[in-house]
This record gives structure tokens, C-alpha cells and sequence, in this order.
């Protein structure tokens, strides 16, 4: 069981997926078509208000779901990613239900490209100790190192 958060990054999550007896949780409208394309995946979709630019479900009736289940890995989207200021985010409308989705876990990873490296938007979602793995296209061996300290497994995508 697995949360794909909303985003064009966890999207391309969606259209990699091939497992079987495999079930995907998202509030994302555009992941939700994906899934329901692929007969061997059980597509689970939040609920909520949608937010029409970007075909994302939030509001509280998804937030309450996402606090009543558990799955094995969350896998999040992040607008920036700081050592020192962690994962933010461009909306607070949508800190939220990635919160809910960060504690439904056991495992959270976080999919970026380079370019949300060292970099600070306008509301913070968790600290990098709040994620287990980090997968992105590259990353200079600094920041690699840095997230290695703290425990956080760099891993890098084809």
C-alpha cells in the first residue's frame, strides 16, 4: 500500500508503476487516470476539494481519510528542499494533507530534480529527519553527504 502525493514528479512515479497486488492512495486527479489505466494496481483516491490549476483533491474531507489509514511507503512531492529549512512548500493550503500523508506511513520518500536543491518556499512541511529516502536525477556529493549524516538514503534516478 502506497500514497503518491500530487505533482508532475510523483506522477511520472505513477506511470513506472507495474507491480501486481499493489494498492496506490493519491489526491491527484491526473495520477488517479494513470492508475486507473493499469488493471493489476487497486487505485484508492482521496476525496476533497478540488483545486482546479493543478487537479489536486485537499481539504479536510481528505485529510480526515489520510488519518485513518496506514500504508507501507509514502512517496511525496517537494516544491523545495533546504538542509536547513527542509521540505517546503508554494501553498499552506497544501501542507496539510501532506502531513497526514507523512504520518499514514512507515517509510517516506521524497521525489524531486536537482533544481528544488537548496532552496526555500513559503510553507514548511517537515524537516529532512522526516524522511527515510530521497529520490532524485542528481545531487552534488555535499548535500549527498549531508543527508547521509541525518539519515536520509540518496538514491539516484535512471
Amino acid at each position: 500500500m502506497i500514497i503518491l502525493d500530487a505533482g508532475s514528479t510523483t506522477l511520472e512515479v505513477a506511470r513506472h508503476l507495474d507491480r501486481k497486488n499493489v494498492t496506490v492512495i493519491t489526491n491527484d486527479i491526473k495520477i488517479a487516470v494513470e492508475i486507473a489505466q493499469k488493471p493489476n494496481i487497486k487505485l484508492i483516491v482521496t476525496g476533497g476539494i478540488l483545486e482546479r490549476a493543478v487537479y489536486t483533491l485537499i481539504g479536510p474531507n481528505a485529510e480526515d481519510f489520510l488519518s485513518k489509514i496506514h500504508v507501507n511507503k509514502t512517496f511525496l512531492g517537494a516544491d523545495a528542499i533546504s538542509l536547513e529549512h527542509g521540505i517546503t512548500n508554494r501553498t499552506l493550503q497544501e501542507v496539510p494533507i501532506k502531513r497526514a500523508m507523512i504520518k499514514a506511513a512507515d517509510e517516506v520518500i521524497v521525489v524531486a530534480d536537482h533544481s528544488k536543491l537548496n532552496k526555500r518556499v513559503f510553507a514548511s512541511l517537515c524537516n529532512l529527519n522526516e524522511i527515510k529516502k530521497l529520490i532524485i536525477d542528481k545531487i552534488d556529493e555535499d548535500f549527498k553527504q549531508a543527508l547521509n549524516e541525518i539519515g536520509v538514503e540518496v538514491i539516484l534516478a535512471d
